[in-house]
């Protein structure tokens, strides 16, 4: 049943992801995090991330 929902949806989705997507790298969130590679995110950092996501 899930499979026919995502099918239905499926453009929906990956608008809304590449609006998400373009967001981000707006707020220069992803390119920080790109930068940050190489070391563990931090409580703070995963925190700022998820802010970003619930607007």
């Amino acid at each position: 049943m899930w499979k026919k929902s995502i099918q239905n949806h499926e453009s929906k989705l990956n608008e809304n992801s590449k609006a998400l997507y373009r967001d981000l790298v707006e707020e220069k969130i992803i390119p920080e995090i790109k930068e940050d590679g190489d070391s563990d995110l931090t409580t703070k950092e995963i925190d700022l991330i998820g802010t970003h996501l619930d607007k």
